[in-house]
């Protein structure tokens, strides 16, 4: 073998082990990557932990651009089972395991009006008019939010959802519980507990 030969050989394994440092130093076996479905936005609970949520009255959610609350004294979160749901939560009753869904869409959704047709009709009511609004909307006003709460029943089966306007944000919550009617009360104050403890991230909405 030539000298030039021989230094060539030594200049390409030098190379090559140089490649191979560079690549063992760009990846870091602590750390990995996760991705996120495009779209879907991830809300990261502080007490969430390698057992699952935590149960009580610790904050469920809080993060940029998203609301702050209270959960009332036994709820539970749950697996959501759908992208849709930004949360599920659920308490033991009488009555048993009632599920609470926490939603979130852009906008007002159709405003109050649309809204409670929309739930009467799931229920099987039939709607209402705007001037029946006043004796049958419960309206209060979280921090940061305009909320309106609505308790129907039908026969056996009731729901008692509610409405939280984001108006810094341009955007609406719902809180919605469907359970039998006979437990409508109890849930209905539990529910709306839950809705009034919401505080929004940015409740003045100007800087």
């Amino acid at each position: 073998m030539s000298r030039f030969e021989h230094q060539s050989r030594g200049v390409r394994a030098l190379i090559a082990a140089s490649c191979l440092c560079a690549m063992s130093c760009d990846r870091d076996p602590g750390i990995a990557e996760r991705r996120a479905p495009k779209g879907v936005e991830i809300i990261v609970g502080p007490e969430v932990g390698a057992s699952g949520p935590a149960a009580g009255r610790a904050p469920a959610h809080t993060h940029d651009h998203a609301a702050r609350w209270t959960l009332p004294d036994g709820w539970r979160e749950v697996a959501t089972g759908s992208p849709a749901r930004l949360a599920v939560f659920e308490f033991d009753d009488e009555s048993g395991v009632v599920s609470v869904v926490l939603t979130r869409f852009p906008g007002d959704v159709g405003g109050v009006l649309a809204n409670v047709n929309r739930w009467r009709t799931q229920l099987g009511l039939a709607p209402v008019a705007e001037g029946d609004l006043p004796g049958i909307v419960e309206r209060f006003e979280p921090l940061g939010f305009r909320a309106y709460a609505v308790t129907l029943v039908n026969e056996d089966r009731a729901t008692v959802a509610v409405g939280l306007e984001e108006p810094a944000r341009s955007r609406t919550w719902f809180v919605k519980a469907d359970v039998h009617s006979e437990a409508i009360e109890r849930v209905r104050a539990r529910v709306l507990a839950f809705a009034r403890s919401f505080v929004a991230s940015d409740p003045v909405g100007e800087r």
